[in-house]
């Protein structure tokens, strides 16, 4: 019941907030050239980290599921990665890709948006789970690999942000892979009933950028990537976070040496999948 009444809320949520957001980002001149070259909002991802905290102070009541403070360091790494993304998407030039190019031209002493994003992404997610440290919630020997999941999660989910919808399908998608994993094994995944606002949000989100009508941005991917890493180290599930961080490492690399968009296009499953609900 309680699963059921956060999609609802996070649906309704996103119904009311995206249209005006949307007005907002185009007076204020955030737009940008999708794949197709048309002009439309861009960071319209940031409905998902105004939308989230009213639907965590929900889940603070919840005593018996959480500890208050763990929903508030989720809502710090969230929301904190959001906005990290929303400078990215304010400040991007689009000339370096991957972190071979953005580290190169901080090695030359010129940072970058992205390198920015990175260097934020590890600070906060180590920031995150110190705090869990703190509350006693995990170990410090852990606390490499958890920020690494945190980080590297947060940037995976924006490698996939290339298409209309392809985000938000790659991030269902793993939501219900590391869901399931947990089910097969027998272990119970509390933790990710903070997952379900955000997909009834993305229901209603969905439409509008599967359409090219807006895009999610480097806002919306990382407040998504962030919050997936985060559920992860909250499962405090050793098999499910060291599988998590390969799987990570594996996209990383692999980004940095082939295009997922090729790949993709010359999968016929991969390719259908993309294109599912854009005509």
């Amino acid at each position: 019941m309680l699963e059921f009444f956060l999609f609802l809320l996070g649906v309704a949520m996103v119904k009311v907030a995206i249209s005006p957001l949307s007005e907002l980002l185009l007076t204020a001149g955030v737009i940008k050239e999708n794949y197709e070259g048309v002009q439309i909002p861009t960071a319209l991802g940031l409905v998902f980290p105004l939308t989230l905290p009213l639907s965590l102070a929900c889940l603070t009541l919840k005593r018996a599921f959480f500890n208050p403070g763990e929903v508030y360091l989720l809502l710090f790494i969230t929301t904190g990665m959001g906005l990290a993304g929303l400078c990215d998407d304010l400040l991007k030039t689009d000339k370096e890709k991957g972190f071979r190019g953005h580290f190169a031209q901080l090695l030359r002493g010129k940072l970058t948006s992205g390198a920015l994003k990175a260097i934020t992404g590890l600070v906060f997610g180590f920031i995150f789970t110190s705090g869990l440290w703190i509350l006693g919630q995990t170990g410090w020997l852990m606390l490499i690999p958890q920020t690494l999941v945190v980080a590297l999660s947060t940037n995976s989910i924006n490698l996939f942000d290339l298409r209309p919808g392809r985000a938000v399908k790659f991030f269902l998608f793993l939501s219900a892979l590391f869901f399931l994993l947990l089910e097969v094994r027998g272990v119970e995944g509390p933790y990710f009933r903070f997952l379900y606002p955000v997909i009834g949000g993305l229901f209603a989100y969905l439409p509008v950028d599967i359409k090219a009508h807006g895009m999610l941005g480097d806002t919306g991917a990382n407040f998504l990537g962030a919050l997936l890493g985060a559920v992860v180290v909250l499962t405090k599930d050793e098999f499910l976070l060291w599988f998590a961080l390969l799987f990570f490492l594996f996209l990383q690399l692999s980004a940095e040496k082939f295009s997922f968009s090729q790949v993709i296009e010359g999968n016929r499953v991969l390719r259908f999948l993309d294109q599912l609900g854009r005509d």
